[in-house]
């Protein structure tokens, strides 16, 4: 399961599991995604900190 597609992800699994899907309720959504909200620094330090999770789950580098 990936966090960018949970809700498809888990209606997934609990129809294999119960034969029906089961919605996730959705809580503390934000309103803005914009990448321009970080510094240079910012990215830099979540991509060495997160590096093999960007490269386990194949995810694309950050811009910046």
């Amino acid at each position: 399961m990936r966090f960018e597609a949970l809700t498809e992800d888990f209606a997934r699994l609990t129809t294999e599991l119960f034969g029906d899907a089961v919605d996730l309720p959705v809580e503390n959504k934000s309103e803005n995604r914009d990448e321009d909200q970080y510094s240079v620094e910012a990215v830099s330090l979540m991509q060495k900190t997160f590096s093999a999770d960007f490269f386990l789950f194949n995810y694309p580098d950050l811009p910046g």
